[in-house]
């Protein structure tokens, strides 16, 4: 069981919390975090709208990582036909201190190559802190568009773009229904704090399109397939283009 966590719900002030291992993500398209982490998230309505606000703390579980983020966040509905999500986060590290350690494995030369283990210092940390603001605006009845905006106090690209369309959306009871979607993104190398790769296929330091589909074939089953021409390292003397095409489907049970 790789994620664990309790859910809790108070009927008479309407506020959450969730405590455990969990995917979390900040922003509409998790753009400045998104990731499985450890910690807590908590949300209250603020009285007069029909925004939730909302306070956490969490840390996520990659491989020798020692750094958590702490923040608030808010969103909600703002109009007829517009939401709004904005979060800041401050990380628990320091601007250039060292997150952490790496260790990985390889072949000894000098001990008839056999296979060791190294753990070295983790890289420094680019940034200390970041805020992302969203929205999502209904253009019509099946039309849907959202913009994301994040940055953070790197000194070397330090903010990160994503624009989607969405036209329809699937319905996991509904057999047959779909969802056709476009995307423009913009990442910058230190653009997040841990944003959401969307199944290694946004990586930072990438612009670029992603043309996508979801289907629901049979009820709980989704399809999903993506095709996207980007760029990596796209203000870099090394940077490269690379074509991905990805297709999953998903199990709800």
């Amino acid at each position: 069981m790789q994620r664990i966590w309790v859910d809790g719900y108070f009927p008479n002030s309407k506020s959450w919390v969730s405590v455990g291992r969990a995917w979390r993500g900040l922003g509409m398209q998790n753009v400045l975090f998104g990731n499985e982490s450890d910690g807590i998230q908590f949300g209250v309505p603020i009285l007069g709208t029909h925004l939730t606000g909302s306070g956490f703390w969490m840390a996520s579980t990659g491989d020798g990582n020692k750094e958590s983020i702490y923040g608030v966040a808010a969103w909600g509905a703002v109009g007829h036909a517009v939401d709004v999500n904005f979060a800041y986060g401050k990380s628990s590290l320091d601007k250039g201190e060292v997150n952490g350690t790496t260790t990985y494995a390889y072949a000894d030369s000098n001990d008839g190559y056999k296979i060791k283990e190294k753990t070295v210092a983790g890289s420094k940390n680019a940034r200390s802190y970041g805020w992302v603001a969203s929205t999502g605006i209904n253009l019509t009845k099946n039309l849907r568009f959202l913009a994301d905006y994040s940055r953070t106090d790197a000194d070397f690209q330090n903010n990160s773009l994503a624009l989607r369309l969405n036209y329809c959306n699937t319905d996991l009871n509904s057999p047959g229904t779909y969802q056709l979607y476009t995307r423009y993104i913009k990442y910058g190398a230190n653009g997040w704090l841990a944003g959401d790769d969307e199944w290694n296929s946004i990586w930072n330091g990438t612009k670029g399109w992603i043309f996508g589909v979801k289907y629901v074939p049979a009820k709980n089953i989704e399809w999903e397939t993506l095709y996207s021409p980007q760029v990596r390292g796209w203000s870099q003397d090394w940077q490269y283009d690379r074509k991905l095409f990805r297709t999953q489907v998903d199990y709800y049970f």
